[in-house]
């Protein structure tokens, strides 16, 4: 606990509510260092039917409609690796806000606690691609510029790579 006290912050890994109801964190930072803020990373939220369950970056892309628009017409949608929902909607998404909130505390004199969702999170990064709900695109999937739609997407390698060699 000593760390805490004299820290900026610090991240939660448990699922909500865990610190919560003992207050272990959180009361016992307000008196001792009111400008701590607390990072939590949860998979699917601080509330909701699935805050308590398990999950992995495969159920959060699923249930955030992620997992849907990855994959080609033929085969549905493929497996992506795990920058989507764990790294990008959860540990950047999780990053930005803990400077944030840091910087806000230095200001204020008041932590905070922050709350990154990796399903949310992934969802997040989607908006550009979910704006074909507003005519800039197609719900198809290898119809978008950036979703393998586009010519540039299909090039074979061998020729990618004399190109990139060719540059001055």
């Amino acid at each position: 606990m000593t760390l805490l006290k004299n820290a900026d912050g610090h991240i939660e890994g448990f699922r909500p509510g865990a610190m919560e109801p003992p207050g272990l964190v959180l009361r016992w930072l307000s008196k001792r260092n009111p400008r701590h803020v607390v990072g939590r990373m949860t998979g699917w939220g601080q509330d909701g039917d699935l805050t308590q369950c398990a999950g992995h970056n495969l159920n959060y892309i699923a249930v955030s409609g992620v997992l849907e628009d990855v994959g080609s017409r033929e085969r549905g949608p493929i497996v992506p690796l795990n920058p989507i929902g764990d790294f990008g909607g959860g540990e950047m998404l999780l990053a930005h806000g803990l400077v944030s909130a840091i910087l806000e505390a230095k200001k204020s004199g008041r932590g905070q606690v922050v709350d990154a969702s990796m399903t949310e999170g992934s969802a997040l990064l989607m908006t550009m691609y979910q704006l074909s709900g507003r005519g800039m695109g197609s719900y198809q999937r290898e119809s978008n510029m950036n979703d393998s739609g586009s010519h540039f997407y299909h090039d074979t390698p061998p020729r990618t790579a004399s190109m990139l060699r060719s540059r001055p």
